[in-house]
């Protein structure tokens, strides 16, 4: 809670009168006698703020608190400190209907009774007032013009005590009142009933505020407070969804909602809804709340629909008002802004030095005229990408100080006065992505939607309960509340929309290519060092953060070497968020190995994603494996050329030996031919005729064994 800061002191400090006030004592004794008819069995709790609030000289600042039904306010304590100025510089603290005393940074402690007066509408608004600082206005005459600083204190342990016995809640709309710290969602570990179990985190989150802590079927509290804790229970059934109040086994406040799964879910939406005071029941039916329309090109917003209704400072010294500009409150990322700031300033006289100043995210970006020649303001300022943040702060200052050396009576002094028209001052979102990949685009990201998966159709105790601390978290920096739907893992992994991926599979991690492999492998590459893989074998688990496409994406998951990583590593990622301001976590990772004390937060430049990481290895098994393939290959022809070379062989020697055998049967048919011939011849005809023919073909018929070789050596 930021305590609203809209100074209202009147124009003049010297004209104000402080009414005469009892003493500590007297009013805790008169408080005392007022309740003593009160029950003081059951006694609520004391309700305390953490945060830290600030006031300067000439401003003031609320601090409400709740008061529980039954029960009367006792006494309000805190701690004040001074920041700078005036030590000995009066606080007066009021309620809306007295003026309960003055206190002192120099006292150190803040302690006032309070009674029964005090409440109005069921709270206690505190307002604190700092005059402004009467006789230091001062400028000191030197080059650089400064001035002497004004007075800044620090309250801080704010707690409120009570007296009485609270009534419990008999109606769904008051069900989960202000007063609430702690609510326990359960669904019985059924499935069909997670996404009304979410859906109940984020409406109980976003009605109660960072005050608060909700869980989803986590283990009951140790300590027993029906005033501040609450129980949200389903029950799977048939029909029409209905409603009913009872005390568990504790005594806690328990809220049961049944009826068909289908159902329940906006049932649990609807809990967290502007309207639900028509639910003016303890027992009611057909409760359900529909998801509200944001339209995309709705980019610009007044300041009053920012949440600050008054923009309006005066005085001598610094004065200033925050103005939150949360980007998802625009439905979506963006890449810049444009201020356009209307509103008037009060006529300067020459006795005065001002000036304003705007701020954004604490730089200053702009300075508006504080000018008598110019009573009116209207500027436009250009936010760029590199000044976006997630949750960013406008701030407007008015500083002014006397012209001279002296220091002056500031009643003596015109009055200085800056005030802007916060319905007609705007911020126009430009619809873009400013931030990296990581922690850092969500929730914006989300557009006021999240879609939430489990890695498995029967999820853990420890995923379920995982989940509903991350859409906690979520749910606490979102501007909106988030409409939650649940689908299958793959078709999350399928889609185009961002969403949660609860415990995730190694191969479901792949397919998202998620920074770090649910493996035993890890590979580290710290920015301006090399790249280290290791294999381990410690289980771990991480929250991860990641680009997939289009969209972002959550996931949580682990390894260990039996399979899934353990369940306390899971809490431990993931358990503590709903107790930590998101905006710490930066990067990509929180992880956390088996043995280490607590999670780390690792940045995008340490992890290698696993796309990459395969990339790195991959080619090497392609390498191999086309080596592989041209081996088979050479030595696929080297066998064919083989192959061919002998069958050639075996037929050229089987062509010979065929020509050898029909060369051995042809002669030897023309020996036996001869033969015939020459005992057929006449032996008288041939010594009667000697000639030279007659004499060769003799001798060829004679000898055939030389016409074979003569044959052969011509190579027939």
């Amino acid at each position: 809670m930021r305590p609203h800061v809209a100074p209202d002191q009147p124009e003049n400090p010297a004209d104000s009168t402080t009414p005469a006030e009892p003493s500590l004592p007297e009013q805790l004794e008169e408080a005392v006698e007022s309740e003593a008819a009160a029950t003081v069995s059951g006694h609520a709790d004391p309700t305390s703020r953490s945060e830290r609030a600030e006031l300067a000289s000439g401003g003031s600042l609320w601090i409400p608190f709740a008061v529980p039904t039954g029960t009367t306010p006792l006494e309000f304590t805190a701690q004040v400190s001074l920041l700078a100025g005036d030590p000995e510089a009066r606080v007066q603290v009021s309620s809306e209907r007295r003026h309960l005393g003055t206190v002192s940074p120099a006292d150190g402690e803040i302690r006032l009774a309070l009674s029964g007066e005090d409440v109005f509408d069921g709270t206690v608004n505190l307002v604190f007032s700092l005059p402004w600082d009467t006789g230091r206005v001062c400028w000191v005459a030197s080059e650089t013009a400064q001035r002497e600083q004004g007075t800044r204190i620090a309250i801080t342990d704010a707690s409120l005590d009570y007296a009485g016995e609270a009534a419990p809640p008999e109606t769904v709309d008051t069900f989960l009142s202000p007063w609430v710290e702690r609510v326990d969602v359960v669904t019985g570990g059924d499935p069909e009933l997670l996404g009304a179990g979410l859906s109940a985190v984020a409406a109980a989150a976003h009605r109660l505020g960072n005050g608060s802590s909700v869980s989803l079927d986590a283990p009951a509290a140790e300590e027993v407070s029906p005033v501040e804790q609450r129980v949200i229970a389903f029950e799977a059934g048939n029909g029409p969804t209905a409603t009913r109040i009872d005390a568990d086994d504790r005594g806690v406040p328990r809220l049961i909602v049944s009826g068909a799964p289908e159902e329940l879910a906006t049932a649990a939406a609807a809990l967290g809804s502007a309207g639900l005071p028509l639910a003016s029941a303890a027992q009611t039916e057909g409760l359900a709340s529909a998801a509200a329309t944001h339209p995309d090109d709705a980019l610009s917003l007044t300041l009053d629909e920012l949440g600050t209704a008054s923009v309006s400072l005066r005085g001598y010294g610094v004065t200033d008002s925050f103005i939150s500009v949360p980007q998802d409150a625009f439905g979506g990322p963006v890449d810049g802004y444009t201020l356009h700031l209307t509103g008037a300033v009060s006529t300067i006289e020459s006795v005065t030095i001002a000036s304003a100043e705007v701020l954004w995210n604490d730089v200053l970006v702009d300075t508006l005229p504080v000018d008598a020649a110019e009573p009116r303001i209207d500027r436009e300022i250009e936010i760029p990408a590199s000044s976006v943040e997630a949750s960013n702060g406008l701030v407007v200052r008015l500083t002014a100080v006397a012209a001279g050396g002296e220091c002056i009576d500031e009643s003596l002094l015109p009055q200085v006065r800056l005030d802007l028209d916060t319905r007609a001052s705007t911020v126009t979102a430009h619809r873009g992505q400013a931030a990296r990949p990581g922690f850092d685009r969500f929730p914006q990201t989300l557009g006021g939607a999240l879609t939430v998966a489990t890695g498995s159709d029967s999820p853990s105790t420890a995923e379920v309960q995982a989940a509903g601390s991350v859409v906690a978290a979520l749910q606490r920096v979102s501007s909106r509340q988030l409409a939650i739907t649940v689908d299958s893992a793959q078709q999350l992994i399928d889609s185009s929309r961002p969403g949660l991926l609860v415990g995730a599979t190694a191969e479901q991690a792949n397919a998202l290519r998620t920074p770090l492999r649910l493996d035993h492998f890890r590979t580290f590459a710290p920015s301006g060092s090399t790249e280290l893989t290791v294999a381990v074998d410690q289980p771990y688990a991480a929250l991860m953060a990641l680009e997939s496409g289009d969209r972002d994406l959550l996931v949580v998951g682990g390894w260990a070497p039996e399979g899934s990583a353990p369940d306390d590593l899971i809490a431990s990622v993931t358990g503590d968020l709903d107790g930590t301001d998101w905006y710490s976590l930066s990067g990509v990772l929180r992880f956390q190995a088996e043995g280490d004390d607590e999670p780390e937060l690792l940045d995008i430049n340490a992890v290698v994603p696993q796309q990459e990481y395969r990339d790195d290895y991959t080619w090497l098994a392609w390498a191999a494996a086309g080596a592989l393939v041209l081996l088979l290959v050479i030595v696929a022809i080297a066998a064919a050329s083989r192959r061919r070379r002998l069958v050639a062989t075996r037929q050229v020697e089987a062509e010979a030996a065929s020509a050898a055998s029909t060369t051995q049967v042809g002669a030897a048919e023309e020996g036996s031919a001869g033969t015939r011939s020459a005992a057929a011849v006449d032996p008288d005809a041939v010594a009667a005729a000697p000639t030279g023919d007659s004499a060769v073909g003799a001798d060829a018929a004679v000898d055939p064994g030389a016409d074979e070789a003569e044959r052969r050596t011509d190579g027939s």
